[in-house]
């Protein structure tokens, strides 16, 4: 794929072309769950750079590149996906072949992301103590930041479920956005850990009723 023009224009009066698709208002749902994944691949990309930095942890430096330059690799891979008109209303090749190569990798290949996901959060689970309540985000930059970017993925569900995903891979997908926000609030626990930072607890009378 070459992106040698950035500007076309099209867009200047708040519609945009689903791939494959017919033009759409830039409000519509399916623009918005797109438009959300990128926000949160660019959120996550913070994470990555404040986590890069990092000189005297190697664990949480070189974990958070690993694990979250795959995992942005994924969401765009789901965002090409969510860019695509419906299989009706598909008129490209480009969309047939978006569908079709997604399609190919089977649903044992979008499990395995899920699993991967689930790999990485009982391993830093396994390292923290149990909660008796909720974390307020804080105590470092990491932390609030694995919250922004986890806040960002829960409206992204959200999204997904209002637009009605309904085929078997659109499902995938949703499963991936679900785990992907439990990773990020583990994550923040484990870094506050690691980083010797505070964690700070809900703390509110309301929680002996």
């Amino acid at each position: 794929m070459r992106l040698d023009k950035i500007y076309t224009r099209s867009g200047d009066k708040g519609s945009t072309y689903l791939i494959g698709g017919s033009k759409v208002s830039k409000s519509d749902i399916q623009v918005e769950c797109y438009g959300t994944v990128d926000e949160l691949n660019s959120s996550i990309g913070v994470i990555r750079t404040i986590a890069l930095e990092l000189k005297d942890c190697e664990e949480v430096s070189a974990g958070s590149e690993e694990w979250f330059r795959k995992i942005q690799n994924d969401l765009f891979d789901i965002g090409s996906i969510l860019a695509t008109a419906r299989n009706d209303n598909q008129d490209s090749d480009l969309a047939k072949k978006i569908i079709a190569s997604y399609s190919d990798e089977t649903k044992e290949h979008e499990t395995a992301r899920v699993v991967y996901l689930e790999t990485k959060i009982d391993l830093m689970n396994e390292t923290l103590g149990s909660l008796d309540s909720f974390t307020l985000p804080g105590g470092c930059q990491l932390n609030a930041f694995s919250h922004v970017a986890r806040t960002i993925c829960r409206r992204l569900e959200r999204l997904m479920v209002l637009w009605e995903c309904r085929s078997e891979q659109e499902l995938q997908l949703l499963a991936y956005v679900n785990r992907l926000s439990d990773l990020l609030f583990v994550y923040s626990r484990w870094v506050s850990k690691l980083l010797n930072a505070d964690e700070f607890l809900w703390d509110t009378p309301l929680k002996g009723k």
